[in-house]
């Protein structure tokens, strides 16, 4: 087993959890590794020191405590997360307004209104089609200026 393995496992194999054929693997590198056998070491002082300390009782406020925040943060909770989710929602709608509005706004600009669908300019003016007129017919441009009926 290699050297960063074997420190991964240290755990699985103080706890008796790692399969055998890994255990004899790992319990190889610890004979031959010192810094793997010193971290091993450590670990089952850590584990041998928990389990000689037994259960630790909380102290009885810390119940109540926990009880009281987990009723303000649900009292919290629900009016926040309604009035986040009605914000969202109006939001949402917003926004799709805005998109139409602007997407409406910028077909008027151009000068193709549903009033004036020629793209003709409403003052007589160039329409925002004229661009197309000096690209050859068989290019990408040309093809949609004779589509949209700007050349003839």
């Amino acid at each position: 087993m290699k050297h960063d393995e074997t420190e991964k496992s240290l755990l699985l194999l103080l706890d008796g959890e790692l399969p055998a054929a890994q255990a004899a693997e790992a319990r190889r590198h610890l004979a031959d590794c010192p810094d793997c056998a010193r971290k091993l070491a450590a670990l089952e002082q850590a584990w041998k020191a928990a389990r000689e300390a037994g259960r630790v009782e909380p102290p009885p406020f810390l119940h109540a405590r926990i009880a009281a925040r987990i009723r303000e943060y649900e009292r919290n909770r629900h009016f926040l997360s309604d009035l986040t989710e009605s914000l969202g929602r109006v939001a949402q709608r917003v926004a799709l307004v805005l998109l139409v509005a602007g997407a409406v706004g910028v077909g008027i600009y151009l000068g193709g209104s549903p009033a004036n669908p020629s793209g003709k300019s409403a003052q007589g003016g160039p329409s925002y089609l004229d661009i197309f007129n000096d690209l050859p017919p068989q290019s990408v441009g040309g093809v949609y200026a004779t589509l949209a009926g700007a050349t003839q």
